[in-house]
């Protein structure tokens, strides 16, 4: 199956639904280009969604480019031009006719350390090509017109001022990436020990399927990865810094992880990932110094505003180990989640944190959370599991927190927990079962209509404010 085709079909199908959706946000474009935005495609439509994390064949497609250039030995050196250069020889033609070619590090005893203009220029023969990591230096158009191109292994993008991959192409500008690209070209291994993908480096190279980071890179610029539209996956754990809209419009990308050393994430790094399913991330918003609220990774300039901006496919999300607090309004209207993972690190949860998360399914609070902000699961319709550690530390609840979760039916709370504040499982018209723990003052209307309440346990010195009837009956005298 070819797997770029059927998830390009698929995108364009559902074009229209993003142009609707941008409309309704009054959504700019975050470069000056109508053809960008024009390119950009809408999500997969749910009925012809698959779990492609799951998917054998989409696996073994992607598996299959980490062996491109495994064993690939060294073309002939007689097969290349050089002349001289400082510190070795400047490759600057190529007259053989192999389909696949490796420059080779050494030739005539010297280090090969840069590859002149056009020297493998309008080459359409050549359809893999590595380039060895002592190259520094690159001259202009080193592949235009390569248009069988599928696989390239680089050290280098480009020169000081243009590091982007058209420039190898032939293109004066990033923006020209799309044009002077070849659309062959699907699978790209940085190699060397670059730090950085510079700002805009393949900007709307919309045909890649999948890039290879070096271990030495640590960030991701600006715009770095904008609209790479085709791109399945990427290994993102060993990052350290991702810039604004790096990954804007990654429009095929399912499953992204990040590492625990991740410091910082842009503004829109990951808006118009419309078909995102799976997340991990170490912090929630731009950065662990700032623990913020999803949307802002997502595009929205306010958390209140964030709903329009999650993709509407986000499903699962993991937090690692770094995260030990979720800010107000973490996860605020983000209707798309279903399941997300705590980490045990985890010790507050803020205001509204995941106020209308109307579709997550159970939160399992760890042991070491002290406090959860008031009406942080206000509004969770499908909220049906709430559990708390064995050894919780939870000594505060914030008013409003589990109100109108109306498929909640058994809680058990912490013997930490003393109080239960006003309205806290109001409108938790399912809840039947609740043992009390701790709690020896239940707020006022803390179960005003939780009509199906039928076991209560709870300490014979508890005392209860008024809008608790339906609790209070269940006490025996």
């Amino acid at each position: 199956m070819d797997w770029k085709k059927v998830i390009a079909a698929l995108l364009a199908l559902s074009m229209l639904l993003l142009f609707a959706v941008a409309c309704q946000r009054g959504e700019e474009t975050p470069v000056d280009s109508e053809e960008t935005e024009e390119a950009t495609a809408g999500p997969i439509p749910q009925e012809q969604q698959t779990d492609y994390t799951d998917d054998p064949e989409r696996v073994a497609y992607i598996e299959s480019f980490g062996t491109v250039f495994a064993a690939f030995p060294e073309t002939d050196p007689q097969a290349f031009t050089v002349t001289e250069a400082e510190g070795g020889v400047t490759v600057t033609g190529y007259t053989g006719k192999d389909a696949a070619v490796r420059v080779p590090s050494i030739i005539d005893g010297k280090p090969v350390v840069a590859v002149g203009d056009a020297a493998f220029a309008q080459n359409t023969v050549l359809q893999k090509l590595y380039l060895p990591d002592g190259i520094t230096t690159v001259g202009t158009g080193i592949l235009a017109g390569c248009s069988s191109l599928t696989s390239l292994r680089t050290p280098i993008l480009g020169k000081d001022d243009a590091q982007y991959l058209g420039y190898l192409f032939g293109a004066n500008k990033y923006e020209d990436n799309p044009i002077c690209v070849p659309a062959s070209l699907e699978y790209l291994e940085l190699g060397g020990n670059a730090v950085k993908l510079p700002d805009f480096a393949l900007f709307d190279c919309n045909d890649l399927v999948y890039v290879s980071f070096p271990d030495t890179l640590k960030e991701l610029g600006s715009y770095a990865m904008f609209q790479c539209s085709s791109l399945l996956a990427l290994n993102m754990q060993g990052l350290t810094s991702i810039g604004e809209h790096a990954l804007d419009r990654c429009a095929s990308l399912t499953t992204l992880t990040f590492g625990e050393g991740l410091q910082s994430i842009g503004f829109g790094a990951l808006e118009g990932c419309i078909n995102l399913r799976s997340l991990t991330l170490p912090f929630v918003g731009g950065s662990a110094a700032e623990q913020t609220y999803l949307g802002y990774i997502f595009g929205a300039a306010t958390p209140d505003f964030a709903a329009g901006y999650y993709p509407a496919y986000l499903v699962e999300l993991t937090l690692l180990s770094t995260c030990t607090s979720l800010g107000n309004y973490a996860f605020y209207e983000c209707d798309s989640l279903l399941r997300i993972t705590l980490p045990q690190t985890l010790t507050s949860i803020g205001i509204r944190a995941f106020s209308y998360c109307t579709r997550l399914e159970g939160i399992a609070v760890p042991a070491g959370v002290t406090r959860i902000g008031e009406n942080a699961f206000f509004g969770c319709k499908k909220l049906q599991t709430l559990t708390f550690g064995s050894a919780s530390a939870l000594n505060e609840i914030g008013i409003n927190a589990f109100y109108g979760c109306v498929s909640l039916t058994s809680v058990s709370l912490p013997q930490t927990l003393t109080t239960l504040p006003a309205s806290c499982f109001a409108d938790c018209t399912a809840l039947a079962t609740v043992d009390l723990g701790g709690v020896m003052r239940v707020g006022k209307n803390a179960f005003h209509n939780c009509v199906a309440l039928n076991t209560l346990t709870v300490s014979p010195n508890a005392i209860f404010e008024e809008g608790n009837e339906c609790a209070k009956l269940l006490i025996k005298e």
